[in-house]
């Protein structure tokens, strides 16, 4: 240290949040002034010298899961504390529709489908490839005879996408449309939908805190009743909300309706809840009253809404075991109701519905959308805000080339597109083959997708690797030895002309992220 307190440096502590606390196994990076040093954090803190510089440009820290992030413009001569910015990173490919005036976020999909991921120590969750997501009439809006739907990948995983169709939902404009979509076990949720013309909401509606909940659940504006959490990211304290719907004279049908969204714990996470005797993530429980006053259990696993805002249909016809019409929902996971009610009456036999396949399909690079993170850890993402630049990267392998993949979106043939962070797959929908709408009908639309996707976290099964690829009929992923992927002549013919495309870095260089920050671009990394 020549000169004495003339020379600089920046000394940096780590405070983990989903990895260890002391943040060890991480490693560190420093831009100054086009210079460049890195560390693992091995123990303590760590120290960077920084002899005549008078600031630093951008510090990186890579947690020993593999997310990135930035530091922009820190203070120097100090001890810096950087706490690990806790967001997700996986979820599903997002589906945007166009509305007439831009791109807006629908929902995600294919949450259905999640490869490899722990359900329990010693199991994994089922794996189901069809889901079914609802359009709004005024999401979906034609342009020149066609509508515009995107999918984006802005998060840390890949989506196996192998057949898309647009199904257009004709039906009189008091009917609420509602896919039979939920995140469960075998037998999967028949390929349906539900169209409600009555709604009946709880007369009553208290926590197990004996809260009054009822505003809270009674209209969908974005309000939840709360639980107390665990120190955990994704679980919940024990807890449970009581409904009655009182009298339901001559109901020959009934209808839970749950429209929610609940927040995942990740794999990592839920690891380390496996292994704490204390805690567990406990399913969706319905229960019922008998005769006797006594809550009797009547569905053990309601189901889950595999993306936000999904409305999630439970039969309760013939499970009441008395004239008693109060029901119970307990859990440990983060399911935040948003509107509750019960139908008596399915109309879906007065709608007219048309399925559009996919005319047109483009894959290519976009980059990532800019992420605004709510109360609760609800997050939105804002399509017109992009940055070439992520916060991790893409799994080793082959994806599909960038370009015109049309057929392969045609059938569910195991011969799909491969893509996985920052890629966006366009597709263009004939509307000119729709019939005129009778008056006072309404246009909704359901998203039939057929497909898988995978997380990049590293305690999710081959988390890491494009392969091994799914198919239909395998018995889980991974699969035994004993199964693999179609190995016939089209299906080699599809890999040598499709999956071309080597994965590569998305969190780009240190110093480029530095310059776009401090001049000022938008989608700047920042913890």
């Amino acid at each position: 240290n020549d000169g004495g307190n003339q020379r600089h440096g920046l000394d940096v502590r780590l405070v983990g949040r989903k990895v260890n606390r002391s943040g060890y196994g991480a490693t560190i990076e420093v831009a100054a002034s086009g210079l460049y040093q890195k560390q693992t954090l091995r123990e303590g803190t760590a120290h960077f010298g920084l002899g005549p510089l008078t600031n630093v440009d951008v510090v990186r820290v890579t947690w020993p899961n593999g997310m990135a992030q930035n530091i922009i413009q820190p203070a120097i001569d100090t001890t810096m504390d950087i706490e690990e910015y806790v967001k997700v990173s996986a979820s599903c490919a997002f589906l945007w529709a166009d509305d007439g005036t831009g791109f807006q976020l629908v929902n995600e999909i294919l949450g259905v489908g999640p490869l490899g991921v722990p359900m329990t120590r010693d199991q994994l969750f089922p794996v189901d490839c069809t889901e079914l997501t609802k359009i709004e009439p005024d999401q979906l809006v034609a342009r020149d005879g066609a509508y515009e739907l995107r999918l984006t990948e802005d998060l840390r995983e890949i989506c196996y996408l192998d057949q898309a169709i647009l199904r257009v939902v004709d039906h009189p404009a008091e009917l609420e449309i509602l896919p039979n979509e939920m995140f469960t076990g075998p037998p999967f949720p028949e390929d349906k939908f539900f169209a409600i013309a009555e709604r009946r909401t709880p007369r009553r509606a208290v926590d197990d805190r004996g809260q009054d909940v009822l505003d809270l659940v009674a209209h969908r504006d974005g309000r939840y009743p709360t639980f107390p959490m665990t120190s955990y990211d994704g679980l919940a304290q024990p807890h449970s909300l009581t409904l009655d719907f009182g009298p339901l004279t001559g109901a020959t049908q009934i209808l839970l309706c749950l429209d929610s969204w609940i927040y995942w714990a990740d794999s990592s996470v839920s690891w380390s809840i496996f292994q704490n005797p204390d805690c567990a993530l406990t399913p969706l429980k319905l229960e019922v009253c008998d005769a006797q006053g006594q809550w009797r259990t009547a569905i053990e696993s309601v189901g889950l809404p595999t993306s936000k805002g999904l409305v999630v249909p439970v039969d309760l016809t013939g499970q009441f075991l008395s004239t008693d019409r109060q029901v119970r929902l307990s859990t440990t996971l983060c399911v935040y109701f948003d509107r509750i009610f019960l139908a008596t009456r399915d109309a879906a036999a007065r709608c007219r519905v048309t399925p559009l396949p996919v005319a047109r399909a483009d894959l290519r690079f976009r980059g990532f959308a800019r992420m605004t993170r709510e109360a609760f850890g609800y997050e939105r993402f804002h399509y017109d805000t992009v940055t070439p630049f992520g916060s991790w990267d893409p799994p080793r392998g082959q994806f599909t080339r960038y370009g015109d993949v049309t057929r392969l979106l045609a059938a569910p043939e195991d011969r799909y597109v491969i893509f996985g962070p920052g890629d966006e797959l366009a597709l263009r929908f004939d509307a000119r083959r729709l019939p005129p709408l009778p008056e006072g009908w309404r246009r909704s639309f359901i998203f039939y997708a057929d497909g898988w996707v995978k997380d990049g976290d590293l305690n999710t099964q081959c988390s890491e690797t494009v392969e091994p690829l799914p198919f239909h009929g395998m018995s889980r992923y991974p699969y035994p030895a004993s199964e693999h992927y179609p190995d016939t002549p089209a299906h080699r013919e599809y890999g040598r002309t499709y999956n071309t495309r080597e994965s590569r870095s998305r969190v780009g260089p240190l110093l480029s992220t530095a310059r776009s920050a401090t001049s000022g671009r938008s989608g700047d990394l920042k913890p």
